[in-house]
């Protein structure tokens, strides 16, 4: 978890360079020094997922690192986002197909696209990380037991990391909250072997 939290307010402190910096202007906001419009995802989730028509559940992990840009100057600005998502875990005995498949897991690319939300800057004239809102799509290669398939994964989700940033930085003796509470909620729904999973994922990062 340290290392997560190293990773996080790594991406997240050109936010809060000089307004002169060309990564922290009006417009040029970037998770990358030197690099201006440029969008961080990094984070990891809880998943819990279920079969359309049953009681049968699949549970587990899942994490994502992508890296992408976004267009405009205002507080609400477009982005895209391309990265790699990995996900697995356990599948609950009662699975409708099949009572042997005990493990899944997925891999593959993912597409985002979202909305970056802004915040004005503070009486410093400092702006802290965005919140965002995006739509996902991953083709994935998914393994159940010891069947391979072809899935397909759509999600839309928030992120408030940036909310959490500006709370830290009035008072950086709460920077432990960090660990605790969740940045990321997105719903899920995936498709594959002709049956429909929906359910939830719980995250923590960027």
């Amino acid at each position: 978890m340290r290392l997560l939290l190293a990773l996080i307010v790594a991406s997240a402190a050109p936010a809060f360079a000089e307004p002169s910096d060309d990564t922290s202007t009006p417009g040029n906001e970037s998770c990358w020094k030197g690099a201006p419009r440029v969008v961080c995802v990094f984070n990891v989730s809880a998943v819990v997922t279920s079969p359309l028509g049953s009681d049968a559940m699949r549970e587990g992990a899942s994490g994502r690192i992508a890296g992408g840009t976004y267009t405009g100057s205002g507080s609400v600005r477009p982005s895209i986002t391309v990265g790699a998502l990995f996900a697995g875990g356990k599948i609950d005995p009662g699975m409708v197909t099949s009572s042997s498949w005990t493990t899944w897991s997925q891999v593959g690319p993912e597409v985002q696209l979202g909305l970056e939300l802004f915040p004005q800057p503070d009486a410093s004239g400092l702006r802290s990380h965005q919140n965002r809102l995006y739509l996902s799509a991953s083709p994935l290669y998914s393994k159940q037991g010891s069947n391979n398939a072809f899935a397909v994964r759509g999600a839309i989700g928030g992120n408030w990391m940036g909310s959490l940033l500006r709370v830290v930085r009035g008072d950086p003796g709460i920077i432990d909250l960090l660990f605790l509470l969740p940045t990321n909620l997105e719903f899920v729904l995936d498709r594959e072997r002709g049956h429909t999973f929906t359910g939830f994922a719980l995250g923590w990062g960027i």
